[in-house]
């Protein structure tokens, strides 16, 4: 791939070509999470040898991939970026196993805005009933700034919805899986569970809200239910999908907290 640079600031090739890259791609191929090209290279004049970049591409829907990047100076010019396109079949993960992104904000569990409260989440939980109503949630991981959930369709279609503490929804494009998966739907999320587990967590469990880190939905049997993951340490907490049976998970073995 070949493109003129459209970057704003003539004195950071380096930033060119990143922003380039992650604009290309997003309108040619998926959503683009980020664009790291190293080594930093910055104002380059129409006489200099061209610059060879290494950059790392991530996609929203957690693939990757590296590609090299040549930026050649021209004349009177914007800068010419080369770089490789992704390699076929890139896309076609199975986004409903795949791991999820790690969140693209970060807001103190805590904090006034924080998706821990009931107050904050219920208009993301809405949202996403509003718009998937009829669909299933396959995965879905709650931090204090960001719920991400992957959400099926009947035709074995899926798509990465993330929203942040604003509570507009980012749908990701369509990708295609096989078989069946457990689920929920999204009017069985209740935005009071979470900040309900994490006053028993802090109450029988000894862990405060403020070292919470993320709620995750797994399933087990028929069951669905949340691992909650403090900040660091080794336990864990697990409770089903409406905050019963909660329960803290250590090496040391199992502890019931309510």
């Amino acid at each position: 791939m070949t493109v003129a640079a459209c970057g704003s600031d003539p004195g950071a090739a380096y930033l060119e070509t990143q922003s380039s890259i992650q604009s290309t791609l997003a309108s040619e191929h998926m959503p683009v999470r980020s664009v790291t090209c190293t080594p930093q290279v910055g104002d380059l004049a129409w006489t200099d040898p061209p610059a060879h970049l290494r950059c790392i591409v991530r996609f929203k829907n957690g693939a990757s991939y590296t590609t090299p990047a040549t930026v050649q100076p021209v004349v009177d010019q914007p800068d010419a970026l080369t770089w490789n396109d992704p390699p076929p079949g890139l896309g076609d993960i199975d986004i409903t196993s795949a791991a999820l992104p790690s969140p693209s904000s970060s807001v103190a569990a805590t904090s006034a805005g924080s998706l821990f409260y009931a107050r904050n989440l219920r208009p993301v939980v809405a949202a996403l009933d509003s718009r998937f109503g009829g669909q299933s949630i396959v995965q879905l991981a709650l931090y204090p700034g960001e719920l991400e959930a992957v959400i099926a369709n009947g035709d074995n279609q899926a798509r990465l919805v993330t929203a942040g503490t604003s509570a507009k929804l980012t749908v990701g494009p369509p990708s295609s899986f096989n078989g069946s998966r457990n689920a929920i739907f999204p009017s069985q999320l209740n935005p009071a569970v979470p900040e309900r587990l994490a006053s028993l967590i802090s109450l029988g469990g000894g862990v405060a809200m403020a070292r919470l880190a993320r709620f995750v939905l797994y399933f087990t049997g028929q069951n669905a239910g949340w691992n909650i993951y403090p900040v660091s340490g080794a336990t864990r907490f697990q409770s089903l999908l409406m905050a019963d049976s909660l329960k803290a998970v250590a090496r040391t073995g199992v502890r019931p907290l309510n």
